[in-house]
């Protein structure tokens, strides 16, 4: 019986034993297939929003040089329209300011004006300190003897804001007829309709948030101390700030479904860009071909970076997944422990079961042979 039960108990050890090694593997599996499909769902998201940052930034092409001013905002106009009437997030843009620069040190700023539907001269106070910075350093920019001379391209990350020049190439200031050195448009990006309508339904596209309450999806501004939105508002921000995952975010892309959205031309080097005139935009595909229109889709984004102003962050609600990951293999290995334990004591109380019903047995067995030899002795007497 004592082999039995050391048996028992060294069988025990090894069950466990294998039981915690088969659970270090299930977790790591487990890490794994979480880690992914944080980062599957965290790429969707980023695509589908620097997308539409794209979207907007082809919308606010015009194209081939204008000469005329007034027909660049009628253009810039009839662009903004097309964007409300047509975008999958018309809110997503706030509103559209031209900044002239008439010289490489005087410029001037200019205001859609949604009462008039015009484009309205603005004072130097009313221009928010983000795009009056940004203005600023372009215009020492344009003033020293740096013989680039570039202006901002691309997104502008603080307001936010896509800075879109007036005429392609980007990286190339010229005088026109008009006497204007430079233009470029500003299109503000709402923030409060980021935060309130596009990231929302984005994340819930990416992640399925409200069947997945253990995800925790938010977006950093410029700096990360900036939140501009958590799909859950009560999280402490400071965990969000060192989160393992995150994504570089609002940045230009080449997306082969916006190529329809180059702007509707009027003439380039002989040939014809974009959908027919009066055409809606992105109803057909460029109509030049060969090296003329790689050239010229050059010239309608800036180039690629590897690292965007904004980041998304993505994180288990319980902590890190190392943590997490921890932490249920510790319950589960609880939970088989005590299920063996059940059963080793199971197994125990058999035997002791087993045992003293063999004790009994030998006692019945000795009480019948002591009353059967009791009752042959008189008998054998008489």
């Amino acid at each position: 019986m004592t082999v039995a039960i050391g048996a028992l108990a060294l069988t025990f050890v090894a069950l466990a034993h294998h039981q915690w090694l088969w659970l270090s593997q299930v977790s790591f599996a487990e890490r794994e297939r979480l880690e992914a499909s944080f980062r599957s769902s965290g790429q969707g998201f980023v695509l589908d929003l620097d997308r539409e940052i794209t979207r907007a930034f082809f919308y606010f092409q015009l194209g081939p040089p204008i000469e005329d001013r007034a027909e660049r905002r009628a253009v810039l106009s009839e662009q903004l329209e097309r964007w409300r009437a047509n975008a999958p997030y018309p809110s997503l843009v706030g509103g559209v300011w031209i900044a002239s620069w008439r010289t490489p040190t005087e410029v001037q700023v200019e205001r859609w004006d949604e009462t008039s539907s015009t484009f309205s001269v603005v004072t130097t106070e009313t221009i928010p300190a983000a795009v009056r910075k940004v203005l600023n350093n372009t215009t020492r920019s344009l003033s020293s003897d740096d013989s680039s001379k570039n202006p901002p391209v691309g997104v502008e990350p603080t307001l936010p804001s896509l800075w879109v020049p007036l005429e392609p190439p980007f990286y190339f200031a010229r005088t026109r007829t008009d006497d204007s050195y430079l233009e470029i448009a500003i299109v503000v990006l709402d923030r409060n309709a980021l935060a309130r309508e596009v990231l929302p339904k984005m994340a819930e596209k990416s992640f399925g948030l409200s069947h997945a309450g253990h995800v925790i999806v938010a977006v950093h501004g410029a700096t990360a101390s900036d939140l501009v939105w958590s799909s859950d508002p009560t999280f402490p921000a400071d965990h969000l700030v060192d989160a393992e995952i995150s994504f570089p975010l609002l940045r230009l892309g080449r997306f082969d479904d916006l190529h329809g959205l180059i702007p509707e031309a009027r003439v380039a080097r002989g040939r014809a860009f974009g959908p027919p005139a009066g055409g809606p935009m992105g109803d057909h595909p460029p109509r030049a071909h060969g090296s003329e229109r790689v050239i010229f889709r050059r010239h309608l984004l800036p180039p690629n970076r590897s690292e965007g102003p904004w980041r998304l962050v993505v994180l288990h609600r319980g902590g890190t997944l190392d943590q997490v990951v921890e932490r249920n293999r510790h319950r589960n290995f609880g939970i088989s422990f005590a299920i063996l334990t059940v059963l080793g004591g199971g197994v125990a109380a058999l035997a002791l079961s087993a045992r003293r019903a063999r004790r009994l047995a030998d006692q019945q067995l000795e009480l019948v042979a002591g009353v059967t030899h009791e009752l042959n002795t008189p008998l054998a007497a008489i």
